[in-house]
């Protein structure tokens, strides 16, 4: 009985190191079947028709790709936009400092100018002229 139960030991340490060897030896990317591919996730939409959500998620990742295009294109145009800014304000702070010392080198008029001269006896208003009798101011109607 105990050549049996060394002979089954013996055995069993074979079998558990040609298990370990082999394991240890196989290569990760072989395998006997291949990898499976899942089947595609479906979508019931509101009108019933089926829809399958990888062609959802693919068409909701060109959104955002072309959304992040954008916003890099406004970004950049925003940037140029305040450069512009930042150099009219410049332009319009030298136009004020200029209009500044064109104004202090002007000479000042003198306050006291004499006002036009106005006449001691206006003239009497004329009358409103009044229609002559019989006339009527247009095509004589006899």
């Amino acid at each position: 009985m105990g050549r049996a139960i060394a002979t089954m030991t013996v055995i069993v340490v074979v079998a558990v190191t040609f298990v370990m060897l082999d394991l240890w030896l196989r290569r990760p990317g072989r395998s006997l079947t291949p990898p499976r591919k899942h089947a595609p996730v479906l979508e019931n939409e509101l009108d019933g028709s089926v829809y399958d959500l990888t062609l959802k998620v693919d068409q909701l990742e060109q959104r955002l790709i072309k959304s992040e295009q954008r916003g890099r294109q406004q970004a950049t145009s925003l940037a140029a936009l305040r450069k512009e800014k930042e150099e009219l304000e410049r332009q319009v702070r030298d136009l004020e400092d200029e209009l500044a010392r064109v104004r202090r080198e002007i000479p000042r008029a003198p306050a006291a100018q004499p006002a036009s001269p106005t006449p001691a006896n206006p003239a009497p208003a004329s009358p409103p002229s009044t229609p002559e009798p019989g006339a009527t101011g247009g095509t004589d109607h006899r």
